[in-house]
């Protein structure tokens, strides 16, 4: 049985309707996809336009807006970094060429160009910060040093002489438990060819010994160590000598007390019970008053100096003698009446 005519007709039309439209929408979605690669080149135009006049960083926002149109084009990125780069602008240009190299096609020359000028620009940020630290070692701020260096190992994993002077740093600042973890670590990780070892070695063994201190603490403490064992000896030997020049002096009271006493007596004599002389009453008594403080003092004196030489000897034995640049010499002065000091050097 057949079909009319003009409902074969109205079949065929019908299907080159659908046709159409079919062709139609393919034509709209291939437009839509093309239309971003497109603005994106232009981008790119634009972009190497401005920079020929020498407007680096108007080149790099275009050629960044370039790959946000059409990620599928890293280059853009590359592009972008480099002019970046050109502009002065290296962090930025950091990010995004290590951007550009987490996107893949790492054996490609602009791989290998990328990789190129990230390590330039890694080493001359490093040498930025390693001259800041140099500086603010040089200054005396320890703390800003150590931790400048700290952040140039951060950045720079494999430069141990960083490790190192951040210990080194943090040592002189008297923070002496970050040091202490600085320079371990910079003996378990470094090379045994590095050629701070030695001294990062010796560091910690200063640090063990001197309780925590920093070199400059520890050589003061050293010099007050020295300075107070053998100052414990001269101090010894001071009251040494004082107990000594003292025992003289009060012998020498006690001795003219007892020889004034026997010349006094020698002077007077007694007569039915009055005391007859060529003085007197009052000169007698006055004379016997004053070989009674001669006595007392001399007693005195000589107690005092039992006491001085005692613990002059005591400290004198306590102390063993360490080296010094200086002497002391102790001598009584004449009779009872003084002692002379002297220093040599």
């Amino acid at each position: 049985m057949t079909m009319p005519i003009k409902e074969q007709q109205l079949r065929v039309m019908s299907r080159w309707r659908w046709l159409l439209i079919g062709c139609v929408c393919l034509q709209a979605v291939g437009a839509y996809a093309v239309e971003p690669e497109k603005a994106a080149a232009s981008l790119a135009r634009q972009a190497g336009q401005v920079e020929e006049n020498g407007d680096s960083a108007r080149a790099a926002e275009l050629y960044l807006e370039a790959f946000q149109t059409d990620p599928t084009q890293p280059n853009y990125l590359y592009a972008a970094a480099r002019s970046e780069m050109t502009a002065g602008k290296n962090a930025s240009a950091e990010e995004h060429f290590e951007q550009f190299l987490g996107l893949g096609d790492a054996g490609s020359d602009r791989a290998d160009k990328a990789r190129a000028y990230l390590a330039d620009l890694r080493g001359s940020r490093a040498e930025s910060k390693e001259s800041g630290a140099d500086r603010a070692a040089a200054a005396g701020k320890w703390r800003d040093a150590s931790k400048l260096y700290e952040e140039l190992w951060v950045q720079m994993p494999t430069r141990w002489s960083a490790l190192f002077k951040a210990g080194q740093a943090a040592q002189q600042a008297g923070d002496t438990e970050r040091a202490t973890e600085l320079l371990r670590q910079y003996l378990r990780d470094a090379p045994k060819s590095a050629a701070d070892r030695p001294e990062a070695d010796e560091r910690l063994k200063q640090m063990a010994g001197h309780g925590g201190e920093s070199p400059a603490e520890g050589s003061v403490r050293k010099s007050g160590d020295a300075e107070g064992g053998n100052g414990a000896r001269i101090l010894g030997w001071t009251l040494l000598g004082t107990g000594i020049a003292m025992l003289g002096g009060g012998a020498g009271l006690l001795l003219y007390g007892v020889s004034e006493e026997r010349t006094l007596n020698q002077d007077m004599k007694l007569v039915d019970g009055n005391v007859t002389a060529d003085m007197t009453h009052a000169q007698a008594q006055a004379r016997a008053d004053s070989i009674g403080m001669h006595q007392t003092l001399g007693l005195s004196l000589t107690a005092a100096g039992v006491v001085a030489a005692g613990i002059g000897t005591w400290l004198v034995l306590r102390e063993p003698e360490k080296p010094t640049t200086s002497r002391l010499s102790v001598a009584p002065g004449p009779g009872w009446t003084g002692i002379s000091l002297g220093w040599r050097f």
